[in-house]
């Protein structure tokens, strides 16, 4: 006999998507969170939101909820919560986890089964439409289908032109890139492309600035795409 959870997983296609949509409600409605027919992320009950206990696999769901209805109670609420904190969680994630955080990030069609197929489609359009050529370069050997590598690995030069260039990118940029390179390392810390550079955001303040960006689509698709690289 299959338990609740292991029964969502044995779920397919529309079945699978309703579940996983009724398990997003659920979670949100939890937080005090909605997301109305609109697509607007709104506050529903303060008191619930204060109270709520936040499981470590839905902290990146309530960072980015509450990142979108009120930055400064998300930080009061999750107070040492870094954006690398987040990505890391990308793997911890179940179907009603993943259908939340795409629902908050604006993020439609998304398949509830994790594919490097489908990251890496997004990830090529992600490096041509923000112009990420200088940090990830594209026909590489594939790894698990995914033919995208960090530059500067082995080239000094490159590294030294990774470097220069994420200091001068905008900061909504600089969080994208940071946000690819650790998925790229896994649950490594990065000691090679951003020793000494900018990477330290609250987990709330680099979803608000992805958002003010036009960013938050487009990153959220890859936070929940991923299955390893």
């Amino acid at each position: 006999m299959h338990t609740p959870t292991e029964n969502v997983f044995h779920l397919h296609g529309a079945a699978l998507q309703m579940k996983a949509n009724e398990g997003a409600c659920e979670l949100l409605a939890g937080m005090g969170v909605a997301v109305t027919p609109s697509g607007a992320v709104v506050m529903k009950d303060w008191n619930k939101a204060e109270k709520a206990y936040i499981h470590h696999s839905s902290e990146p769901v309530a960072a980015v909820a509450y990142a979108l209805v009120s930055p400064t109670f998300g930080k009061g609420k999750l107070p040492d919560y870094l954006l690398s904190d987040l990505i890391r969680k990308s793997g911890c994630t179940d179907y009603s986890e993943i259908a939340a955080f795409a629902n908050l990030c604006g993020c439609h069609g998304i398949p509830l089964e994790r594919s490097t197929r489908y990251f890496c489609e997004h990830l090529h359009a992600v490096i041509d439409r923000y112009e990420l050529g200088i940090f990830f370069a594209k026909g590489q050997r594939r790894i698990q289908y995914i033919d995208v590598r960090p530059t500067g690995y082995e080239d000094p030069k490159a590294l030294t032109a990774w470097r220069k260039a994420y200091m001068e990118a905008p900061e909504a940029t600089k969080i994208l890139v940071a946000s690819i390179l650790w998925l790229y390392r896994g649950r490594l810390d990065d000691k090679h492309w951003m020793n000494r550079l900018p990477r330290k955001w609250h987990a709330v303040d680099a979803v608000t600035k992805l958002r003010s960006a036009g960013m938050l689509d487009d990153w959220g698709r890859l936070y929940t795409l991923y299955a390893g690289w």
